[in-house]
């Protein structure tokens, strides 16, 4: 286990990249593209199996897009990758298939029906009423990029390993020494004074020299490059595109309004007032009382001890009241007249109509365009399909996107230059694009001068779209940017004496006061290292050296616009009225490090009987070359 006392200083951080990368062998969707576009070169030979480039460059797509739904979508690239997503991707991938070789030379196999029938009861394919949906099965395999047979071979082979590792998966190891160690550690609270000093209101005493900027932006060119943009010929259809092209017959509107009637229909409703009493005396006396003219309000104030929000019932329908003699009785009487006494289980009711809402329906006229509007959507859904086939049909016999729509009389939207992130070579978002995420998601998975797959989206629309042109990064100009390298430069200085301020107040044995620089942010409540508790917002940086820190003892960090610092004011221990919690949380995240642990030395063990060669050249071509 010395591999796992390794790795338990990390064991949280890493244990949420394993899992996460684990499961993108099948479920991953890979919405941002990386480096290069993959080769079928050899990266990595494993026994008698082979890993190619473009198997790495896919999963390791996957791993990025779920990772940024994860940690935010303005985590760079770089970030990521030196969290370390190649390394362990790659290890993943060799994992797999040093298990499935593994696998077969003991013989387990999963028979077609066994395949059949977990793909069958799978979750992911399940519609809302629990029955397998074979368009929704097809939709994410295409979304993968697999076919049918690939897909189904690689859900194969996942449910081997699982059978392989069945025993590990399940195994149940509870170091008590080493569980009470983490669980005082995690439980541990702490209290900090918090300050921050906003970058923007530090001074530049001087201004750059044209050298100074040319050099600043030779040493961060990284920070100039361009993004990778695409330009795309997209081809949407949906409904409403061809709806108004469908002549619908005034007799069929009328059909259509009788069928629905009820739906343009309003029932009557009546305004009731109540008074209810326990005995049938109180009863008469309030009859009485409003034969003598006294008001009901009143009549209930004195005699029922009511006030007018009891009295009001509120507006009804025959139906929605729940006792049927009294509904019986209310939509019997005439306005403002009332009922004489009402016996039930409740007691004694006097009941007085103060408005009544007539029935009524909505002539044809009135709702007519509505229902031509619904009904040349209905047929268009179905019309659709047809047309779908029909563009199908017309791509395969070998027209572009373009002559397709020309024949089918379809419009198609030519979108210059789009980024990952759905933005113009401007900035501007595009609005296709920010809308419809699977749009911008296949055409960063689609290669230059080829096809996308033609798309089912929101249940009865489609599109299609072409690669035109991939533009790579690259470096800007400078004497194009010069302004926002400049902006970049009085950025980055008042970052760094916003640094040097912190650094200098955070080494004085003082109290930190407040000044035009710097800001008092208040003290925390008592918060955990997962920052549970916290009601001041601070980068988790900051929270981890908080939690360094002795007593009294000021660190700090930067952030994207201000520097934080915080001074440890108090260390509490573990909080009693959750101790259980995290006693099982804990528990569960170290037995699901073991489990990771004695899997990878499993996976070391087949090593040593399955030669493993990794080629590095390719992997630094894809990835980490410029393109």
């Amino acid at each position: 286990m010395e591999n796992f006392r390794k790795k338990i200083i990390s064991w949280g951080a890493k244990l949420l990249l394993g899992l996460l990368i684990i499961s993108f062998a099948l479920w991953g969707i890979g919405d941002y593209t990386m480096g290069g576009k993959g080769s079928d070169e050899i990266i990595a030979q494993v026994g008698d199996q082979t890993i190619s480039g473009r198997d790495l460059k896919f999963r390791v797509n996957n791993s990025v897009d779920r990772m940024r739904k994860i940690f935010g979508e303005k985590v760079s690239s770089e970030q990521l990758m030196a969290m370390g997503v190649i390394d362990q991707t790659l290890e993943n991938l060799i994992e797999e298939s040093l298990f499935t070789q593994y696998a077969q030379k003991l013989g387990l196999v999963i028979s077609d029906e066994i395949l059949g029938t977990e793909i069958r009861t799978d979750k992911q394919f399940l519609d809302s009423s629990g029955k397998f949906h074979r368009d929704k099965f097809r939709q994410l395999i295409n979304r993968l990029g697999y076919n049918e047979k690939t897909f189904m071979e690689l859900y194969r082979k996942e449910l081997i390993q699982r059978q392989l590792l069945s025993t590990i998966n399940f195994v149940e190891i509870k170091p008590k020494q080493l569980l009470n160690d983490l669980v005082k550690h995690r439980g541990e609270r702490r209290i900090a004074q918090i300050f921050k000093i906003n970058h923007q209101s530090m001074r530049i005493t001087n201004r750059p020299t044209k050298q100074v900027i040319v050099d600043f932006y030779k040493k961060n060119e990284k920070k100039f490059i361009s993004p990778e943009y695409r330009s795309l010929t997209l081809l949407t259809l949906t409904p409403t595109q061809i709806a108004g092209e469908i002549d619908i017959l005034d007799t069929a509107i009328s059909q259509e309004y009788e069928d629905r009637v009820l739906e343009f229909s309003t029932t009557e409703t009546r305004s009731i007032q109540q008074i209810i009493v326990p005995k049938q005396e109180q009863a008469k006396e309030i009859i009485k009382n409003l034969n003598k003219g006294i008001s009901f309000l009143e009549t209930g104030k004195k005699i029922g001890g009511m006030d007018a929000s009891q009295i009001n019932l509120g507006e009804f329908t025959k139906s929605q009241l729940p006792i049927k003699i009294i509904a019986r009785k209310a939509f019997s009487l005439s306005l403002k007249t009332f009922s004489e006494p009402i016996k039930t289980s409740l007691g004694w009711h006097v009941i007085k109509i103060d408005k009544i809402t007539p029935a009524s329906v909505i002539p044809l006229s009135q709702v007519k365009n509505k229902i031509r509007k619904e009904m040349q959507l209905d047929k268009a859904t179905d019309a659709l399909v047809v047309l779908a086939n029909k563009l199908e049909d017309e791509l395969g016999s070998g027209a572009t996107i373009q002559e397709a729509a020309n024949t089918l009389n379809l419009q198609t939207v030519k979108l210059i230059k789009s980024d990952r992130l759905g933005l113009d070579d401007s900035g501007k978002p595009i609005k296709i694009l920010q809308t419809r995420p699977e749009i911008l998601e296949t055409a960063f998975n689609t290669a230059q001068n080829q096809n996308s797959p033609l798309t089912d989206y929101d249940d009865s629309s489609f599109f299609i779209l072409h690669v035109n042109e991939i533009f790579p990064p690259k470096l800007r100009p400078l004497k194009i940017i010069r302004k926002d390298v400049i902006k970049t430069w009085e950025k980055e200085q008042k970052e760094n004496n916003a640094a040097e301020l912190a650094k200098k107040l955070s080494s004085l044995s003082k109290k930190i006061k407040t000044t035009k620089f710097v800001t008092s942010l208040g003290q925390t409540k008592p918060l955990t290292r997962e920052g549970k508790g916290l009601d001041i917002a601070i980068p988790g940086d900051l929270i981890s050296k908080i939690f360094n820190a002795k007593p009294q003892e000021t660190v700090w960090t930067k952030g994207e616009k201000q520097t934080y610092m915080a001074t440890v004011e108090k260390i509490l221990p573990i909080n009693s009225s959750n101790h259980a919690e995290l006693i099982v949380n804990v528990e569960n995240e170290l037995q699901e490090n073991i489990r990771r642990d004695l899997r990878e030395q499993f996976a070391n063990a087949i090593r040593t009987k399955l030669d493993v060669t990794i080629n590095k050249k390719p992997i630094e071509k894809i990835f980490y070359q410029r393109q």
